[in-house]
């Protein structure tokens, strides 16, 4: 835009270089033309969250510093955006621009411009204007030379602002339901509605002394194992280990701590079993991807379905993921193009017997309703399918979403989360839906006496 056209300053609108801060560490500072009220910062935070929910620029999951008409923020960066600059500015710029309309900016600062050769023409106009304005105490390592304002309040958090980004990503997550259910062609009955408003993903709690008996911590020295899935009642810890021996740790039903060494490719997923027997493991490495059941009475591991190494031209490249369906009578493997469906406890783990196969590109599976639902998501698609009477794979439903995985929760609600850390979203009227698919045989008519 022409120099005359420029709202406010902005230092480093564009810059040729700037520092490392992928992982949310770009930072920003805004200063308006006075303190915004409550009204007008709800209106800021939701302009911000709708600006930065596409595109190259992500927002940061840490609160705005406010101090008086001061604010400080991070952002990140969503894919691969390091050597694109406008792409990654245009989103905060919009931001900004919009932010102006509510309340009058006087100066946007990026803080990681580096090099002395990064001015772009409205960077060059502000510096024309004078230098950055005296800021309050952030806690920043900046480029632009600035005094620091003693006189102004220390920094903290608004939660009235806090809260608006909430509200701002939760109406986002409304509406882009409402499009979704209007440009998607709905399959059956099963249906997506949002999942009660809530942002962040619910967890399991397990008691102080039932965590203490699986004696985590004592099992590595940095104490990095974690929980990472649940038999029936009982949790099963794992200690992870880049391509050498990995360790389950878990409870027997009478309490007891066990453990037992897993084969040394990389983990993906750990699954038990409806009746918390068995646990179903993925796995993937540079010599193919493997399925295997770990016996939790036993302690021992069986491989169940081997693939070939990719590099002899029949394996795939990864194995994402695993299922156990039909109460645990056979199980789903995510491969990289392909979702199949295998009896369980095969003989020969190369040639285990197949029941369906459906060509899909999913990378993470969850099972419900005693494994006679699948959910299947993928960077692209969220599939529900389910198997009939006759074992026939049929899909029931397709959102076009970027899904993060799902779960099925202590009440029944199955869920899963559009995008990393996004709005989560329930899967409505399963049991409708299996009720079509298998409705109940019909009586036969009493014969008639003669």
């Amino acid at each position: 835009m022409p120099a005359s056209d420029y709202p406010f300053r902005f230092y480093g609108h564009k810059p040729s270089d700037w520092t490392e801060g992928g992982n949310a560490g770009h930072c920003f500072t805004l200063c308006f033309s006075r303190a915004p009220t409550d009204d007008e910062l709800l209106r800021i935070a939701a302009a911000y969250e709708f600006a930065l929910s596409s595109g190259s620029a992500e927002p940061s999951d840490k609160p705005w510093q406010w101090s008086d008409r001061f604010a400080m923020f991070d952002v990140g960066e969503r894919g691969n955006s390091y050597a694109r600059v406008p792409h990654f500015m245009g989103p905060v710029t919009r931001f900004a621009l919009a932010a102006h309309e509510i309340v009058p900016l006087e100066e946007v600062a990026f803080h990681g411009v580096m090099g002395i050769a990064s001015d772009d023409a409205w960077t060059r106009w502000s510096k024309a204007q004078g230098a950055p304005s005296p800021k309050p105490a952030f806690q920043l390592s900046t480029h632009w030379a600035s005094s620091v304002e003693s006189s102004l309040p220390v920094p903290a958090a608004n939660p009235v602002f806090e809260q608006g980004r909430v509200d701002g990503r939760v109406a986002m997550a409304d509406d882009a339901l409402r499009k979704i259910l209007e440009t998607e062609r709905k399959r059956g009955t099963v249906g997506l509605a949002p999942f009660a408003k809530e942002l962040n993903e619910p967890e399991v709690s397990w008691p102080a002394e039932v965590l203490a008996k699986l004696q985590l911590a004592e099992a590595t020295d940095d104490g990095k194992a974690e929980v990472v899935a649940r038999i029936v009642e009982r949790p099963v810890g794992f200690l992870p280990k880049s391509y050498a021996a990995e360790r389950v740790f878990w409870l027997s039903e009478e309490g007891e701590r066990c453990d037992a060494k897993l084969p040394y490719f990389r983990q993906r997923s750990l699954k038990a079993d409806p009746q918390g027997k068995r646990l179903l493991a993925a796995s993937t490495g540079r010599y193919g991807g493997e399925a295997y059941c770990l016996d939790l009475e036993s302690g021992e591991h069986t491989s169940w379905y081997r693939d070939p190494p990719y590099y002899y031209g029949k394996g795939n490249l990864e194995l994402h993921d695993v299922a156990w369906l039909e109460g645990g009578r056979s199980f789903a493997v995510a491969l990289d193009k392909s979702l199949r469906i295998f009896e369980a406890a095969p003989t020969d783990p190369l040639n285990p017997v197949e029941v369906a196969n459906q060509k899909v590109r999913v990378t993470r599976l969850q099972s419900a309703r005693n494994g006679s639902v699948l959910i299947a998501c993928g960077e692209k698609d969220v599939c529900v399918f389910a198997l009939d009477r006759k074992r026939k794979l049929k899909k029931l439903a397709k959102w076009k979403l970027e899904a993060w995985g799902a779960r099925e929760l202590e009440d029944g609600r199955v869920i899963f989360r559009h995008r990393y850390k996004g709005p989560w979203y329930e899967v409505t009227d399963l049991d409708t839906a299996l009720a079509e698919l298998n409705p109940a045989p019909k009586r036969k008519a009493k014969e008639r006496a003669v």
